[in-house]
C-alpha cells in the first residue's frame, strides 16, 4: 500500500526473488541525491523446511545477490531494507570492514556510519546475526534498531511465550542514516511480531 500523495514517487521494481520485494523511492521524494531502493524481505529462520526446497541453507544470500543485482541495474542508489531477518545481531554495529567490499569499489555508499554504538535488549548474536552483519559491512550499510532514539528502537521485536528477540530490522545506507528522525518499536498484542516504524526527513 502506497499513500496516493506520494504515489509517483514510488515504483516496484522487483518482485521476482522469494520472500523480496524491490521498490524505488524517486529521489525528488526526499530531496537526495540517489533514488532510494527499498528492499521489503523476509528470511526464513535456519530450521525452515522452505530450504529443503532450494540449494541454499540462509536467504540472506539472495538479499546480497539482490543488493548486487541492483548495484549493477541503478550504477548508483541508496539501499532501505526492512523486515523480518531472523537474524539477531545484539548490539553489533558494521563498519566497511568485509573482503567482498573493496570489489564493490565506490558504488556502495561507503562513508563510515556517523553512530558506531547500538543498544539492544537482545543480547544474542546468531549464525544468521553475523551473516547479516558482514552484509551490511560489503555494502555500506548501518542497522538502525537501537543506534537512534534508543529507548524506543533497542526493544524487542519479537515477543512470545516461549521467549523474546530482536529478528525485525531497518537498515540503510550510511547517508541516509543521517535523515533518520526517529525509528520506534511499538507494543501490540494481536501478533508476536511488534511493528517497526521509521521515520525519515527529507535531505
Amino acid at each position: 500500500m502506497v499513500r496516493k500523495s506520494i504515489a509517483r514517487f514510488v515504483k516496484i521494481i522487483d518482485t521476482t526473488r522469494d520472500h523480496i520485494i524491490v521498490a524505488e523511492l524517486s529521489k525528488e521524494l526526499l530531496g537526495l541525491e540517489k533514488n532510494v531502493e527499498l528492499i521489503s524481505v523476509y528470511i526464513p529462520p535456519p530450521t525452515s523446511p522452505y530450504y529443503r526446497t532450494v540449494d541454499s541453507n540462509c536467504h540472506l544470500q539472495e538479499l546480497e545477490s539482490c543488493l548486487i543485482d541492483l548495484l549493477e541495474q541503478k550504477d548508483e542508489c541508496y539501499f532501505l531494507i526492512c523486515g523480518d531477518l531472523n537474524s539477531r545481531t545484539a548490539n553489533i554495529q558494521v563498519n566497511r570492514d568485509c573482503d567482498a567490499a573493496d570489489s564493490l569499489g565506490d558504488e556502495v555508499d561507503n562513508r563510515e556510519p556517523f553512530v558506531h554504538t547500538r543498544v539492544s535488549d537482545d543480547v544474542v548474536i546468531n549464525d544468521f546475526g553475523n551473516i547479516f552483519a558482514n552484509v551490511c559491512a560489503c555494502f555500506g550499510l548501518s542497522i538502525l534498531n537501537g543506534m537512534c532514539d534508543a529507548t524506543n528502537s533497542s526493544k524487542f521485536t519479537f515477543v512470545a511465550s516461549q521467549g523474546s528477540s530482536t529478528v525485525d530490522y531497518f537498515a540503510s545506507s550510511h547517508t541516509l542514516s543521517d535523515l533518520v528522525s526517529s525509528m520506534s518499536v511499538s507494543d501490540r498484542v494481536e501478533s508476536a511480531h511488534m511493528p517497526v516504524e521509521l521515520i525519515v526527513d527529507g535531505g
